[in-house]
C-alpha cells in the first residue's frame, strides 16, 4: 500500500472517531469501512444487537444482485468490508 493511500485511510480513521464523539450524523467524506448484513435472522440475544429489544423487520437473506451492486458502489473508496451473518 502507497504511503499516499495509507495516510488517507489514517485520516479518515481520525475524522470518523472526530464525528462519533462530536455526535455529528453526517460526514463530509466517504467511510473507509463499510459493514454488510448479508441475513437478519438469528436467534441469539445479544445485549449490543437490535435483534434483542428491537426486532420490527422481517428476517431474510440480502439478494445476490443487491449484494453486488453495493459491492460496485463501494468499491472505489472502501479499503475494507466486513461481511456479517
Amino acid at each position: 500500500m502507497s504511503i499516499i493511500r495509507r495516510f488517507q485511510r489514517h485520516w479518515r480513521s481520525l475524522q470518523y472517531f472526530s464525528a462519533f464523539h462530536t455526535g455529528k450524523t453526517t460526514l463530509a467524506y466517504l467511510p473507509h469501512t463499510v459493514i454488510i448484513e448479508l441475513a437478519s435472522g438469528c436467534n441469539l440475544r445479544c445485549v449490543m444487537c437490535p435483534h434483542s429489544f428491537n426486532h420490527r423487520w422481517k428476517d431474510g437473506v440480502m439478494d445476490m444482485t443487491l449484494f453486488e451492486k453495493i459491492v460496485a458502489e463501494i468499491g472505489r473508496y472502501a479499503f475494507r468490508v466486513i461481511l456479517q451473518n
